[in-house]
C-alpha cells in the first residue's frame, strides 16, 4: 500500500505536463516546432480627392503613403493584431448605440423615438507561410455611421465587407480593396514577422 501511495505522490506533479502536452497534440499543435509570429495591420481610410479608378493596386499604396505626409487622407480606423501561422485570429470590437428612427407628436410636444443599432468592426484571419511571402486568409467587416447622430433623424450606416485571400511579402503594404461610390475609400494591409 505504501509503495502505491509513493508512485502516485510521484505522478501528480508531472501528470500536468503530460495532459497539456496531449491537450496541444490534440488540436493540431506542434508542440517542440518554432511557430512562426505575425502582427497584421489593417487600415481603411478615405481620400479627401477623388482618385482615378484605373489606378494599379500598387499606385494606391504610393498614392496612400504620398497623401498621408501631405495631410489629404482620412484615416477611418486602424486594426493591428498578432497571430500565430496556420491558426485562426479574430477582433471585434462594437458599440450599441442609439438612434433616432422618427417622432411621435402627443398633447405634450414631440417626443423622439429610439432604436438600438450595432456598429463596429470585425477582423478574421489565418496567415500561412509561402515560400518567402505569406498567405492571408482574411474577413474584414465593418459598420460605422455617416454623420453625427442627432435628436431629428436617423443617421445613415455605411458597411463594407471584404473576405479574400492575399499572397503577402512581409513589410510590404498591399491593396485588400477600394471602392469609388461617393468618396474613395480604400482598404491596405501589412504584416510583419515577429
Amino acid at each position: 500500500m505504501r509503495s502505491v501511495l509513493l508512485l502516485l505522490a510521484a505522478l501528480v506533479p508531472v501528470s500536468p505536463a503530460v495532459f497539456a502536452q496531449d491537450e496541444v497534440t490534440r488540436h493540431g499543435g506542434v508542440p517542440d516546432a518554432k511557430l512562426q509570429s505575425y502582427v497584421v495591420q489593417l487600415t481603411e481610410f478615405r481620400l479627401n480627392e477623388s482618385a482615378d479608378p484605373t489606378m494599379k493596386p500598387q499606385d494606391i499604396v504610393k498614392t496612400f503613403e504620398k497623401l498621408t505626409k501631405d495631410g489629404k487622407v482620412d484615416v477611418i480606423e486602424t486594426v493591428r493584431l498578432s497571430a500565430l501561422e496556420n491558426y485562426p485570429s479574430m477582433a471585434q470590437f462594437g458599440r450599441t448605440a442609439a438612434v433616432t428612427t422618427g417622432v411621435s407628436i402627443s398633447q405634450r410636444g414631440r417626443v423622439p423615438l429610439k432604436q438600438q443599432r450595432q456598429i463596429g468592426t470585425l477582423v478574421q484571419f489565418t496567415a500561412t507561410p509561402h515560400n518567402e511571402k505569406v498567405l492571408l486568409k482574411l474577413q474584414y467587416e465593418a459598420s460605422r455611421f455617416d454623420g453625427a447622430i442627432n435628436d431629428e433623424s436617423s443617421p445613415d450606416t455605411l458597411t463594407t465587407h471584404f473576405e479574400t485571400t492575399l499572397l503577402i511579402a512581409p513589410g510590404v503594404p498591399s491593396l485588400v480593396g477600394a471602392t469609388t461610390a461617393g468618396t474613395t475609400s480604400v482598404l491596405l494591409v501589412s504584416i510583419t514577422e515577429l
